[in-house]
Formats: C-alpha cells, structure tokens, sequence
C-alpha cells in the first residue's frame, strides 16, 4: 500500500493542506507492497512490487507481469528497482 500526497501549498489568505489518496490491492495496484518508484519524461508513475510492475497515469493502473510465452514481457514479476537508459527508457 502506498498514499500520494500533493502539496501543501498556501495563499495570502488561505493555507491549503494537501490532498491523500491511497491505493493497494484491492482497487488497481497489483500487490500491497511497492519496492521502487519512478515517474517517467511523460509523467507516469511505475510502481515496481512483488507481483508485476505498474503503470499509473493519474487515474488508473496498468499491470505489466511475466509471460514465459512472450519475449519482451518484463523478466520478473519481482521489481526491485526501476532504472532508465540515456534515451529515457525504463
């Protein structure tokens, strides 16, 4: 489980506290425990954790896992760590 926090942030006359949302399992993220975070040139946010890594775009989740029958699926559902190349690639 994780919460995403934005903010605070204040005005001349107002303090605004920030807004929190929490995801976990049961509504997007693949499992409950998130081992590595990076938000890519583009905005998303990949969450790497125990059982596939995912994609969040601000609104939903997109799940990558293993699929021994597919040569380019990621290696492991296991992330660890999320690195980039010098192109900006993951």
């Amino acid at each position: 489980m994780f919460y995403l926090s934005f903010g605070p942030y204040s005005s001349a006359q107002n303090i605004k506290y920030p807004s929190m949302d929490y995801y976990d399992n049961s509504n997007g993220l693949s499992q409950g425990t998130v081992n590595c975070i990076h938000q890519d040139r583009y905005g998303y946010m990949w969450f790497g954790t125990q059982d596939g890594l995912n994609k969040f775009d601000g609104i939903n989740f997109k799940v990558y896992k293993h699929d021994p029958l597919d040569s380019i699926s990621i290696s492991d559902n296991y992330s660890f760590d999320i690195e980039k190349d010098v192109s900006g690639n993951l």
